[in-house]
């Protein structure tokens, strides 16, 4: 039997190391092909939020790593997932408990180096850029919101 090594991107190691959550899944090395069918993101609309992200530089992720990892109990919380933008109209997820699929389509805009929050509507509700004190923005947005103020008053 031969070893073949194994090449593992620096950000994969870091990101399954920083998400140590069992409930979360990380699909980093999942390869996308555009004849493959895609789900569309609308099938998440009214059970998450969402936040989209289109990092451009090596600091992005790390801010998002970052993010995730000292705002996990927020994140949950307020039902958000993260999904990075890879091609025009594909997601994939940075770390969920979704298991499957690994890919998703949407026709947001997220411009390059930002974020947007989805709203359950499926509606965008603002924008950031990808920094740790305003991606933490988007979280504090959804307490103000209509669903979320309802949601608290029923705990």
């Amino acid at each position: 039997m031969i070893n073949t090594p194994v090449t593992v991107p620096l950000f994969t190691v870091l990101l399954l190391f920083f998400t140590q959550s069992t409930a979360t899944t990380i699909h980093s090395e999942a390869t996308y092909s555009q004849e493959d069918p895609i789900p569309e993101m609308t099938s998440l609309r009214w059970q998450n939020r969402l936040i989209l992200v289109k990092p451009v530089q090596p600091e992005h992720h790390k801010q998002i790593q970052r993010f995730h990892r000292e705002f996990i109990a927020e994140i949950e919380a307020r039902k958000v997932l993260l999904f990075q933008q890879i091609h025009k109209n594909v997601f994939k997820p940075i770390a969920t408990p979704l298991a499957e699929p690994l890919f998703y389509k949407a026709h947001y805009k997220v411009p390059p180096g930002e974020a947007l929050l989805i709203g359950l509507d499926g509606e965008v509700k603002a924008r950031s850029s990808l920094t740790i004190p305003e991606l933490a923005e988007l979280l504090w947005k959804i307490d103000t919101m209509p669903i979320r103020k309802r949601e608290l008053e029923q705990r």
